[in-house]
């Protein structure tokens, strides 16, 4: 595989999984379904492109441990996933709004989804693809950048452009640091639980407007310093392989 299939199929893998929420939020409108309905239409749009990858890996028998699909290793490569729970903290400051059972529970379903389904493409086939023809800084940033561009998507569902450019921004750089993570663990499901967490929480805060916009900024900004310090660790482990 050449290294332009790699980044091709990377990228038409993350604009596979775009279409579902969008075509869930097509249903959606024409049919004029409201919450909490619309969150279980979307949860099972969303299981779809779950089921197409593990028929895939089924047909191929392609070898998941090198995605990080294999079994967890507890050793102490797993306290980088602690720093990154500081990420929750700057936008809950304010506490968080209460939902009727319907919608939380929709709303559960909907972004445990999405956080299982973005990091078994984004992360781990993006992974597979990358790894074959890209060392790992390169790999890094190309699936990085087609996560962020994947949240492109967001322009579509709001009026609000400032606050769109910074949720992609956010989806970029969040994008970097849990790629960073997959490298240095070698595991995807602690992925799984922040990324759906990271979603999650962003449908209960209670912050809006200019406060919500600087919690972003310093969520952002402590992204962006925790990917670099990863970064370090990283060129570290590869110079000690070699």
């Amino acid at each position: 595989m050449s290294r332009y299939k790699s980044v091709l199929y990377s990228f038409m893998s993350g604009v596979f999984v775009v279409l579902f929420p969008i075509l869930s939020g097509f249903i959606a409108t024409i049919c004029n379904i409201s919450a909490p309905c619309v969150y279980y239409l979307q949860a099972g749009f969303m299981a779809i492109p779950l089921i197409v990858f593990l028929i895939v890996i089924k047909i191929k028998k392609i070898d998941c441990k090198k995605m990080g699909y294999g079994k967890i290793n507890w050793n102490k490569r797993m306290l980088f996933y602690l720093p990154s729970l500081l990420v929750f903290i700057p936008v809950a400051v304010k506490g968080f709004k209460g939902k009727d059972l319907g919608s939380f529970f929709g709303i559960l379903l909907l972004y445990l989804m999405v956080g299982i389904v973005e990091e078994v493409y984004y992360r781990g086939v993006a992974k597979h693809f990358l790894d074959k023809n890209f060392s790992i800084m390169p790999a890094i940033i190309i699936s990085s950048l087609i996560f962020g561009l994947g949240h492109t998507s967001s322009f579509m569902m709001s009026n609000d452009v400032l606050e769109t450019l910074l949720v992609v921004l956010n989806a970029l750089i969040f994008g970097f640091m849990a790629t960073c993570l997959l490298y240095l663990t070698n595991t995807i499901y602690p992925l799984m639980l922040i990324h759906f967490l990271f979603d999650f929480e962003s449908k209960f805060i209670l912050l809006s407007g200019n406060e919500l916009f600087i919690a972003e900024m310093i969520r952002g900004t402590f992204m962006f310093i925790y990917t670099l310090v990863l970064l370090y660790f990283i060129n570290k482990k590869e110079m000690i392989r070699n």
